[in-house]
């Protein structure tokens, strides 16, 4: 089974919390790269290849997900009508497939009709991204070079194929023949349901096919040597299935690591795990490939020692699509785990500590913002001049505030009762929470839950009475004060409680602050939560001169201000509502009453 259900009956939602291969890789790469990309979600700015790779991947992925064995068979790449949303009724016959040579004939007639979805598709996510590279053009992707890149996916592909050819379909022929795909969760087939393990999550109108309303779950029925649909059928990787876009992830069971594969090739007696990159491994990237690829081989070897799993596996790979060839990157030993396991996780709990101290720049004298360079956030008016006089220039003055000033961790007193959860927060995550007042039946409510999914479990369990909260983080959500709690917060039964800490009062909690600074880094996301209603959000990071803080706007606390700004615009806001995020503060802006302006905009864009 390639993925398994969230411990603890949490959410499948991300987390930046746990330790991921992407942040592994770029946690050896430099703390503070890490920090600043999965702590505080700082962002670089786009070039074409950062949407091509993905893109890429779901058309790959989407071509091997046909059926040569289904009797009426498209000439179009299914999946390239499915992201047009177009239906149709198949009109051709199954092709007739006697060598290797047909097989590839057949599912490569459908690559140019992928690769136009591919452009189109990346040309749109181009257009629409707020944060991309001046100097690159979605143009400098070329149809041509995508059709390449697909093709060199599917020739690694039949090589699988032709290697189950040499074993006579593999291990799991017999049970093919029998009942179908003899795994739990199967690779997914356009001709099949989507399944996830948990159904709920698999969107109703996801549960029909869009062509024909008919599935193709019937066994084979050849008895004799194993021919080529069904070597295709048996050889075909699990992967994500585009129809199920909820996170179809590995978790470790005690919740601190989590790994979502591109691939698991699964024909033979053992399994092997792929890493499709759009690329041609020379990059200086490609050296966290097999950093990559070990934490997954590690992460399903730990699974298996904890849960007793009969999985095993045979190999590590990298597919690399525009040569193509594969990297091969050797597993980790059954001996190793336990010595990985305590260096991964000792890894995690210094991730853990982390706080937003480390959000001051410039380290050391220097800019240090991942790959941003001074010149690239500087506005034209401030052209010519040092850090050390850019830093001055953004010293906030009064009434607004220093980033690090604003508001902390602090310790409360209250009344808890009417614990609730796990139930959705403003960011679809399942957390628990609970109310909290000055006293039984007090005149000051708030609501107190967690930070994020499963960050503090102990809210659940308590019973209600008064409690001392330390280390809690302030908030306000719809214009209502209220309280987040993670690991690093505790609660403590006031008859327990023996220190002289300073106590805030509910009623006086600071929830908001006025702030200026520099637009260093943007973003955009928008979709669908699962149950079809939309979200969106945009975010700017704001530099002050010493640190940065994330101000985030979501639905139609965006608007057309908010959207225009630019990297270099020095804004400035009033009222600004702290969050939080992974521990961290975090700004956002309220439609009503937060003000938001540009001063000095950047002439230079």
């Amino acid at each position: 089974m390639p993925y398994v259900k969230p411990p603890l009956g949490g959410p499948v939602g991300r987390s930046r919390m746990r330790l991921s291969a992407s942040s592994l890789v770029t946690w050896e790469r430099g703390e503070r790269d890490w920090f600043l990309k999965y702590k505080i979600a700082l962002k670089t700015p786009k070039n074409p290849e950062m949407i091509l790779g993905i893109i890429i991947e779901e058309a790959l992925i989407g071509l091997m997900m046909e059926s040569p064995s289904c009797n009426h068979i498209p000439k179009r790449s299914i999946w390239a009508a499915w992201m047009e949303n177009k239906e149709y009724i198949p009109t051709d016959n199954a092709p007739e497939i006697n060598s290797i040579n047909n097989l590839k004939n057949w599912i490569v007639n459908k690559v140019p009709d992928a690769a136009k979805v591919v452009w189109n598709e990346g040309k749109k996510k181009w257009d629409e991204s707020v944060f991309k590279r001046p100097d690159r053009a979605w143009e400098d992707v070329s149809l041509k070079m995508i059709e390449k890149m697909l093709v060199g996916g599917i020739e690694l592909f039949l090589e699988e194929i032709e290697k189950c050819n040499e074993k006579n379909g593999g291990p799991h022929l017999e049970k093919w023949r029998q009942n179908g795909d003899p795994f739990p969760i199967p690779a997914p087939c356009w001709h099949q349901k989507a399944k996830h393990p948990i159904p709920e999550k698999v969107p109703k109108h996801m549960d029909t096919i869009f062509f024909d309303g008919k599935y193709f779950d019937t066994p084979f029925t050849n008895k004799g040597k194993v021919n080529l649909k069904e070597l295709w059928e048996i050889t075909r990787p699990w992967a994500k299935d585009p129809r199920v876009w909820q996170p179809q992830r590995l978790y470790h069971q005690d919740g601190w690591a989590s790994g979502e594969m591109d691939l698991m090739i699964r024909w033979d007696e053992k399994a092997k795990i792929v890493d499709i990159k759009a690329s041609d491994g020379k990059s200086k990237y490609s050296v966290g490939l097999p950093i990559q690829l070990r934490f997954y081989g590690w992460l399903i070897k730990e699974i298996k020692r904890i849960s007793g799993l009969k999985f095993e596996l045979s190999g590590l790979e990298g597919w690399y699509l525009k040569v193509p060839f594969r990297k091969i990157v050797d597993l980790i030993s059954t001996s190793e785990i336990p010595k990985e396991t305590e260096r991964l996780k000792s890894i995690w709990k210094v991730q853990q500590e982390t706080n937003r101290e480390n959000s001051k720049c410039p380290v050391d004298g220097e800019l240090n913002l991942l790959s941003t360079t001074l010149e690239s956030i500087t506005p034209r008016r401030w052209e010519g001049e040092n850090l050390g006089e850019i830093c001055k220039h953004l010293e906030p003055e009064y009434p607004y505030c220093k980033i690090l000033s604003i508001p902390d961790r602090l310790n409360v007193k209250g009344y808890i009762s009417g614990k609730w959860g796990p139930l959705s927060n403003h960011f679809g995550e399942l957390v628990h929470g609970a109310l909290i007042s000055n006293s039984k039946g007090g005149t000051v409510n708030l609501t107190l839950e967690e930070s994020q999914p499963n960050s503090h479990l102990e809210l659940s369990d308590l019973s209600d009475g008064e409690y001392v909260i330390l280390d809690a983080m302030p908030g306000i959500w719809r214009d209502m004060p209220r309280l987040y709690v993670d690991e690093k917060s505790k609660i403590i039964p006031l008859n327990e409680y023996k220190s002289d800490d300073e106590l805030t009062r509910l009623g006086r909690i600071l929830t908001k602050t006025d702030i200026q600074g520099l637009v260093i880094s943007r973003s955009k996301n928008s979709g669908r939560r699962l149950d079809g209603r939309p979200w969106s959000m945009e975010s700017c990071h704001l530099w002050d001169g010493e640190a940065i803080i994330e101000l985030v706007a979501f639905g139609s606390a965006i608007g057309g201000k908010f959207s225009s700004i630019i990297c270099g615009d020095l804004v400035k806001i009033r009222g600004a509502e702290l969050g939080w995020r992974n521990g961290i503060p975090q700004l956002r802006l309220n439609p009503r009453k937060t003000k938001f302006d540009v001063i000095e905009k950047d002439s230079s864009n």
